[in-house]
């Protein structure tokens, strides 16, 4: 309880001396204000859960990775209809809602689509196999790359009778 309290003042703190920047249409005298605080509240908490989840079947429905309206009015004690539907503000909420849900639709795309992850856990055997062949047959060819330079400097930096010697 007392790290609660302390992460709560040290925040409140952070926001006095640096106040979170709102979009023109969130004021503080309806519940705009709340509806975005209580997204990207949500936002953090879906974020954190991707990131803590490993296995797909975590992800079966779509609510543990996405922010449901239903959440968001929920969270501030307001029924969803009024809340994204019949206010000025609502469909500029519903699209920040939306923008909110594609960045961890994003987020969830990198860490479980094996095109866009570059775990080695998501590649195939055979496409490890062929790069790691790849990899070996470049590390070799440079060891002899390497190899005929330093053979090469070395004939470069020797005195005249010493080549005259070896026959160089």
């Amino acid at each position: 309880m007392k790290l609660q309290s302390l992460l709560k003042r040290q925040q409140e703190k952070k926001e006095k001396i640096f106040p979170p920047q709102y979009p023109d249409w969130v004021s503080s005298s309806n519940s705009s204000k709340n509806a975005y605080d209580a997204i990207n509240s949500i936002f953090h908490n879906k974020k954190e859960y991707i990131a803590r989840h490993f296995k797909k079947s975590d992800f079966k429905t779509k609510k543990h990775f996405q922010i449901q309206r239903s959440e968001v009015a929920a969270m501030i004690g307001i029924k969803v209809q009024p809340l994204f539907n019949l206010n000025n503000y609502s469909k500029k909420l519903e699209n920040y809602r939306t923008s909110r849900n594609n960045e961890l639709f994003k987020i969830f795309e990198i860490k479980f689509n094996p095109a866009t992850n570059p775990s080695v856990k998501n590649r195939k055997r055979a496409t490890l196999i062929d790069e790691l062949k790849a990899s070996k047959a470049e590390v070799r060819n440079l060891k002899e790359k390497l190899a005929r330079e330093q053979f090469n400097l070395l004939v470069r930096k020797l005195p005249l009778d010493v080549k005259k010697k070896l026959k160089i």
